[in-house]
């Protein structure tokens, strides 16, 4: 982990503990390996653009899970990309155009 992101999270826990929230749990950690160990998850939100979805986002999906992902080169126009884990297969819907920081590597 960078240093600047032990401070972001540092930062991010007192502005929410100001705001009132008590019932956050903030993860500091490598996003492409997603979170395992609290998973399946019924949604995954990226906020940050990338080449392709990491797989392990997609195997940590619950069925029915969504994730949703702006997908595209950096410094470009991504396409945000919605997935969602159906029992049949993966249902992938292309949104709208936007611009999002890339996903750091």
């Amino acid at each position: 982990m960078i240093h600047g992101d032990r401070v972001l999270a540092r930062a991010a826990r007192r502005r929410l503990a100001v705001l009132g929230y008590e019932r956050v749990h903030l993860h500091t950690a490598d996003g492409r390996k997603g979170w395992a160990e609290h998973a399946p998850f019924h949604a995954i939100l990226s906020t940050a653009a990338t080449l392709a979805v990491p797989a392990r986002w997609i195997e940590q999906l619950a069925t029915e899970g969504r994730l949703l992902a702006p997908i595209g080169r950096p410094g470009e126009f991504q396409v945000l990309t919605r997935f969602v884990e159906r029992p049949d297969g993966q249902l992938v819907a292309k949104l709208l155009p936007v611009r999002f920081v890339p996903l750091r590597e």
